[in-house]
């Protein structure tokens, strides 16, 4: 009689919020080559880490378990994800520029939504036109990610509020 292999768990601890991670770090483009991919593979009671690139990562089975370091400024996060995530990403990206080519003033809501919340921050002296830009980006925010964000505005009734006041010199 052969003895049953126990399959190895493996339990990553990590950020989860992927959707800035994907568009904002850079780790799909390759240029975190300090930060590769960490791919967890198990063989039976045994678990690898190997180090990829994002395209090698999306040639494993979906749901391998991945770790990326994002590193920052000030502070350095881990994120978790699987393999499946990395791929759905970069399928999402190679969308987005085939879109693009076709339509080059196409922004997606996903895109607006992080737009909108600079331009608000941006605001901060003028209140109520801080509280519209808001407004855009919750509109934008609770559209489909890939959604035109023109179209999803014009849907919701929102209005740009034109160009920025002048703030009142002091002499």
């Amino acid at each position: 009689m052969g003895t049953r292999r126990k399959q190895a768990t493996v339990i990553t601890q990590g950020r989860t919020d992927l959707e800035n991670l994907f568009e904002l770090s850079g780790c799909l483009d390759g240029e975190s080559a300090h930060h590769p991919f960490l791919a967890f593979v198990a063989d039976g009671d045994t678990v690898t880490v190997r180090l990829f690139g994002p395209e090698q990562v999306a040639g494993l089975p979906a749901e391998t378990p991945v770790m990326v370091q994002w590193p920052g400024k000030w502070r350095s996060d881990f994120f978790q994800m699987t393999a499946g995530d990395v791929k759905e990403a970069i399928d999402r990206r190679a969308r987005l520029a085939e879109r693009r080519k076709r339509d080059p003033g196409y922004q997606p809501a996903r895109e607006g939504a992080r737009m909108y919340d600079r331009i608000a921050a941006d605001s901060y002296r003028d209140p109520e036109r801080a509280a519209v830009w808001r407004r855009g980006a919750e509109l934008l925010r609770a559209a489909d990610p890939e959604e035109p964000a023109d179209a999803v505005l014009a849907a919701g009734g929102w209005e740009h509020p034109g160009p920025p006041r002048e703030p009142a010199r002091r002499w």
